[in-house]
């Protein structure tokens, strides 16, 4: 066994916790998916149990846990989610989000603003059923890739 402590490489240290485990404000429950958006901001999507609805929205922060508000929240309409999921930008730093159970990507400006929404649960071309997943392909590529999964 080897004890010699000049032998052991720092792999990470910890630095400082960012955000609060809270049920409102500036705080996240049941937080799914991060985005670190161009402008250096965090976009935290939380999701929760039924009960919980409120908690179905997004956080914004920084890495030294200023708090800029949140968007998003429980519903079908523009703008809302009932099981968000994924988290993703393009170059033009428009917001796309997931939505699980309604088969849909909701779409927001940088600062919240709920722009549109598209996609719909069926298994025909461009129709959405069960898990999705965004991301961008690439490093620092603006390419977004939506991945649909048919689950049998």
């Amino acid at each position: 066994m080897v004890t010699d402590s000049s032998l052991k490489k720092s792999f990470l240290n910890y630095s400082h916790t960012v955000g609060l485990c809270v049920m409102q404000d500036r705080g996240f429950m049941y937080p799914v998916d991060t985005l670190l958006s161009r402008d250096g901001r965090m976009h935290t999507v939380s999701r929760a149990y039924l009960a919980a609805r409120d908690q179905l929205r997004v956080t914004v922060y920084n890495s030294e846990s200023e708090y800029f508000g949140v968007y998003g929240g429980f519903g079908d309409g523009t703008g809302q989610f009932q099981w968000p999921s994924c988290i993703a930008q393009d170059s033009q730093e428009n917001i796309y989000i997931s939505d699980e159970q309604l088969n849909r990507i909701n779409v927001f400006s940088n600062d919240g603003t709920p722009l549109k929404h598209w996609g719909e649960t069926g298994s025909d071309q461009g129709a959405l059923d069960g898990y999705r997943n965004l991301q961008k392909t690439g490093f620092l590529s603006v390419v977004l890739v939506i991945v649909d999964l048919q689950i049998p």
